[in-house]
């Protein structure tokens, strides 16, 4: 036990085994996650075709269906893992071991101009970015916690892992997906202290500037009930303010996609014709989307997106996904006329390896794309809130954008290069 104890006391042997413990953490917890965001995809499926078959006004109908539904249950279904994130950050915290992991990693952070009180709060931007910079707060140094708000969003949120799992069943087996995902969270990690040195130099923050101690605790059994009173805290400060900006903005984006749409009456006449000469088309909410205000703009910002290798739907998808990440699959859904169904997210996969404009390395350089991205509109209303600063605001947002867009076209078109040299 001795040479075992003796190599625990080395710094780097701790932070990897902090590195094992998080991975084995993160599949944990989207283990443990899958069959409450089954059994809520599974409810919301069973009330879109109780109103469907329910409500006879067709613009009330494709409202609730389409508009207010989806958006609460795009919300919802990363709900379970998130309060699971909550759960295990607490019992990390009461036991002690996230800051003794704080106390680890100090060295570490401090080399990139932030502490070890940084942890804590960047643990639960893989929860969620808004639920991050609350709880930033708790950070005393300003100048620190104004770092650890503005690297918050490269903590992969759990809204985004649901394009992440769409993306890598497009491009790899199911046995790799942990590890990729596992990959992507790490990557996000990494770029997040290499802002940090960025953001010092623009901000001209020097490291002294960010001195603070950081505390050693002792290790102790936690307690149940404390732990579950502060999960459904963070969980409620999650649905209040993330839900409500969420599930607001995505019936903007749904009207915008609804609209100027096509009447039941016109849709039946193109059905009946197109059934008299033997053709098909798709559903009238496809093809109102196709034809609505927000596909046209899609089209419109394509080109801006082509250099990453992405379509207009995706362009589409990207900009809807200011409401919140994971609305990126529902979109596309729309976009590819699936019908909504328990089914619906494996023919969204099957129909986006099917599309010759959309290949592989298209795949991986979205899934690099929404990493980089930045937060939703929730956590930016939330910077600000904190902040009251319209530059550093402007900065939250535009920076994660900038290097989203240019680190995903220089992948892509390497990629494209060295396949084109194979």
């Amino acid at each position: 036990m001795k040479p075992v104890k003796k190599l625990l006391e080395y710094k780097n042997v701790q932070i990897l085994l902090l590195l094992c413990a998080s991975w084995a953490l993160f599949n944990l917890v989207f283990f443990l996650g899958t069959n409450p965001t089954q059994l809520i995809d599974a409810a919301f499926q069973s009330l879109f075709i109780y109103v469907w078959n329910t409500v006879k006004n067709i613009p009330l109908r494709d409202f609730l269906v389409f508009g207010f539904l989806t958006g609460l249950s795009g919300f919802l279904v990363y709900v379970p893992n998130i309060i699971l994130l909550f759960f295990f950050s607490h019992l990390l915290f009461e036991t002690g071991l996230s800051l003794k992991a704080a106390r680890i990693l100090d060295p570490l952070l401090r080399a990139w101009g932030l502490n070890g009180n940084s942890f804590s709060p960047l643990l639960f931007g893989f929860g969620c970015s808004v639920n991050a910079l609350h709880s930033a707060q708790s950070i005393s140094n300003r100048k620190n916690r104004l770092l650890t708000m503005l690297i918050s969003p490269f903590m992969s949120c759990g809204s985004k892992h649901g394009v992440y799992m769409l993306l890598i069943s497009v491009v790899f087996p199911v046995s790799q997906a942990g590890t990729v995902l596992f990959g992507l969270y790490l990557f996000g990690i990494g770029f997040s202290m290499v802002s940090t040195l960025l953001y010092r130099r623009l901000l001209k923050i020097k490291k002294d500037d960010t001195a603070e101690e950081v505390a050693n605790p002792s290790l102790r059994i936690p307690r149940l009930s404390t732990i579950l009173k502060k999960t459904l805290f963070d969980g409620w400060i999650f649905v209040s303010r993330a839900g409500s900006v969420i599930v607001g903005a995505s019936l903007v984006i749904w009207a915008l996609s609804y609209w100027p749409g096509i009447s039941q009456e016109k849709y039946d006449a193109l059905a009946l014709h197109a059934q008299e000469t033997g053709q098909q088309i798709p559903s009238r909410i496809t093809l109102s989307f196709h034809t609505s205000y927000f596909a046209k703009f899609g089209q419109f910002i394509e080109p801006l997106f082509r250099p990453l290798g992405q379509n207009w739907k995706n362009s589409a998808a990207l900009l809807s996904s200011l409401t919140g990440r994971g609305v990126i699959v529902s979109t596309l859904i729309t976009a590819y006329g699936i019908e909504y169904s328990p089914q619906g997210k494996k023919t969204l996969v099957h129909a986006l390896s099917a599309d010759k404009t959309f290949s592989k390395l298209s795949a991986c350089a979205l899934m690099l794309f929404v990493l980089l991205c930045g937060g939703c509109l929730a956590s930016v209303t939330m910077f600000f809130h904190e902040t009251k600063s319209i530059f550093l605001t402007t900065l939250f947002v535009m920076y994660p954008l900038l290097m989203a867009w240019i680190l995903s076209t220089v992948f892509y078109q390497a990629g494209r290069l060295i396949i084109g040299a194979l």
